[in-house]
């Protein structure tokens, strides 16, 4: 994450990948380090500005049990396109396809994303959904709201 880059895509991408990994080996502390301290996760209907590492290990806990319980061991995200507004700040939009196990695609969808350069890291400042049918992002926030609730 902290190398240097030629392009804004390629940029976004390794920060896609450097997610990915974290989620699919279950590693909070490598995911927690793509994001920043403050940042707002948004579908059409939703939107949830996480302000702690309370708050993100339990979007983190949620997205894991749910990526595990809908048998899907490959989540797919590729940049479609990256741009730098400033020499601290890139936005994206990148694809999802997750996959289960006998290879059919479970969901698709798009989403467009902020990072910002924080502590010499690009971090995850900002995550949009565009779709109204994402079914896990809406999922995530869902269980979210009910965790919060439930635990006040």
């Amino acid at each position: 994450m902290d190398s240097v880059y030629e392009t804004a895509k390629e940029i976004y991408q390794q920060h896609l990948d450097g997610v990915d990994d974290a989620i699919m080996q279950r590693d909070f502390e490598k995911y927690a380090s793509f994001f920043a301290p403050q940042h707002i996760y948004k579908t059409e209907n939703d939107l949830v500005q996480i302000t702690d590492l309370v708050e993100l290990r339990m979007v983190f806990d949620i997205m894991c049990g749910l990526i595990e319980r809908h048998g899907v061991p490959t989540l797919d995200r590729v940049c479609t396109c990256a741009e730098f507004f400033g020499p601290n700040i890139l936005n994206g939009k990148h694809q999802t396809r997750l996959v289960r196990r006998d290879a059919i695609v479970a969901e698709f969808y798009t989403a467009q994303s902020k990072l910002t350069m924080v502590g010499g890291s690009w971090r995850l400042s900002h995550i949009e959904f565009t779709e109204s049918t994402s079914v896990l992002p809406t999922s995530i926030l869902a269980h979210y709201h009910m965790h919060k609730h439930r635990n006040g």
